[in-house]
């Protein structure tokens, strides 16, 4: 009887550890699955410096397809097709752009949204990027597109913007650049005004009647930017008459001042 019971026990404790042994199988076989997620979460550092800069722009446009769809949290496909539907093809997404300072402290991100009705009117979305105390902070600002970024002194930067305006409904575009001089103190962006005929911002804008003279650059060396640009009206017998500006502004004591101005009206011939 007692050798009965005995071996009945060993059977069944025998059971039971064959039934363990597949558990502790397929529990070991699953520890590379949770490695590879951890792989597919923190993607940026297969990436390069052009590559992640690619996957961040392509992020801006996911999410400002998604302001101009009724379903904010479509993706892919579905989101590029309910994009294109609910605004008839009359948005688009025009040039994208990143452009890092000198010293690669911050980079700034320009998004160009088109919209097209009668006539065709560019919003654009701008982000800048920077590091404080190893902590990547991110600006949305409106500017328009960043196309340089120069360092005239410590934490002081000069942004050269252009972008395409149509300042009169219906009026023929024009083509216009921005300065602007910006600095970093802690976490906070500051903007100094660079003053110019009343205005705390230089922004100018080429008639499209005077021959594109527009010209707005900036020379390190001398620390000073250098303008150019021209405005049109026509006198009574259809004749124009163009105003054309040359000038530079100096940086001087942490500030962007207007030094000379030349005016010089032509009147044409024909």
């Amino acid at each position: 009887m007692h050798k009965t019971l005995l071996l009945l026990l060993f059977c069944l404790l025998s059971l039971i550890g064959c039934q363990s042994n597949p558990i502790q199988r397929s529990i070991k076989k699953a520890k590379p699955s949770s490695s590879l997620s951890k792989s597919h979460i923190l993607p940026s550092k297969a990436l390069t410096k052009a590559q992640l800069d690619s996957f961040i722009i392509n992020k801006y446009i996911v999410q400002i397809k998604q302001e101009y769809v009724e379903d904010s949290t479509l993706v892919g496909e579905r989101l590029d097709s309910a994009f294109e539907a609910e605004n008839e093809g009359r948005v688009h997404i025009g040039e994208t752009r990143v452009v890092y300072s000198p010293d690669s402290a911050f980079k700034i991100f320009t998004i160009e949204v088109e919209s097209c009705g009668s006539y065709c009117n560019s919003e654009y979305k701008t982000y800048i990027h920077y590091t404080r105390d190893k902590k990547e902070l991110i600006k949305a600002v409106e500017y328009a597109l960043v196309t340089e970024i120069h360092k005239p002194s410590d934490q002081n930067y000069l942004l050269i913007e252009s972008a395409i305006e149509r300042p009169v409904a219906a009026a023929a575009p024009v083509t216009c650049k921005t300065a602007r001089h910006i600095a970093f103190n802690k976490d906070s962006l500051i903007v100094y005004p660079i003053r110019y005929k009343g205005e705390d911002k230089l922004m100018l804008c080429d008639d499209p009647d005077s021959f594109n003279l527009l010209s707005l650059k900036y020379n390190a060396k001398a620390k000073s930017l250098i303008y150019k640009y021209a405005s049109t009206h026509f006198d009574d017998l259809g004749k124009g008459i163009d105003t054309i500006r040359t000038g530079s502004f100096k940086y001087l004591d942490y500030r962007f001042l207007l030094q000379k101005e030349k005016v010089v009206i032509e009147r044409r011939k024909q």
